[in-house]
């Protein structure tokens, strides 16, 4: 398990890429999505699939799955949806795309 200081920002853009077994490994709109909230300073913490392939478990995964807290998300909202980002559907509060390519980005939030 990885430390909590590795799960803060910063984690993805930096070290993340040599956990997988290359980078190529690493979905492009991951490393993206990464660097977007590491300039913004949000903390955020990698889950699901994605996470897995991390720790070395193939894995396949469509989508990028997140964990915030309230705070994080209302910064992600404010600082990313119309900004290449939008909601996945009217009115959803952590259902996100990627306005490029329609990634799908699930956000879990912390104490609810």
């Amino acid at each position: 398990m990885f430390a909590a200081r590795q799960l803060q920002r910063g984690f993805l853009s930096t070290s993340f890429t040599r956990t997988f077994s290359s980078s190529k490994d690493v979905p492009p709109a991951l490393l993206k999505l990464a660097a977007s909230l590491e300039k913004e300073g949000i903390d955020y913490c990698l889950m699901g699939g994605n996470a897995l392939k991390a720790h070395g478990f193939d894995r396949a995964s469509t989508d990028i799955d997140l964990l915030m807290t309230q705070d994080s998300l209302k910064k992600f909202v404010e600082t990313h949806v119309g900004r290449g980002y939008s909601r996945r559907y009217t009115g959803a509060k952590s259902k996100f795309l990627r306005s490029v390519d329609k990634v799908p980005i699930d956000i879990l939030v912390t104490g609810s």
